[in-house]
């Protein structure tokens, strides 16, 4: 059970990882794909 809650824990922070990375990495290609769609 605490191993299934750590494995959880692990793949959000590594989510989140991600989502900031993405955040950081793309102003520029955010803002493109904004106004194409």
């Amino acid at each position: 059970m605490i191993a299934v809650l750590i494995v959880i824990g692990l793949f959000a922070l590594l989510m989140l990882v991600v989502g900031m990375r993405k955040e950081a990495e793309s102003p520029y290609e955010g803002s493109d794909h904004g106004t194409n769609l």
